[in-house]
């Protein structure tokens, strides 16, 4: 289950559909708090050992990905603020020079 969230999370990402990214976010930390209080199996074996850390890579690459998206749009969004700010302060000084 977190892995499939942590799929849905980059596709959400992939597609800027950034609110539900966030609530996909939630729901997947709801699901690794569960996961984390579940006993492991008995006993692990190795075979388990090494299918839950290509589980971690795959969630942690995914994670990564997801990351550099919303720095992406974050600096879209800044640039798009400053210009927003630039225009203001130009109408200002024309409107009130």
């Amino acid at each position: 289950m977190v892995l499939a969230l942590t799929h849905r999370m980059l596709e959400a990402a992939r597609a800027g559909q950034w609110s539900t990214l966030v609530d996909l976010e939630s729901g997947r930390r709801r699901e690794m708090a569960e996961v984390s209080d579940r006993p492991p199996p008995t006993p692990e074996t190795a075979v388990f050992q090494r299918r839950k850390a290509d589980i971690l890579r795959e969630i942690l690459a995914a994670d990564q990905e997801v990351a550099a998206l919303a720095r992406a749009r974050m600096d879209e969004l800044s640039k798009a603020l400053g210009i927003i700010g630039t225009r203001r302060r130009l109408q200002r000084a024309y409107t009130t020079g």
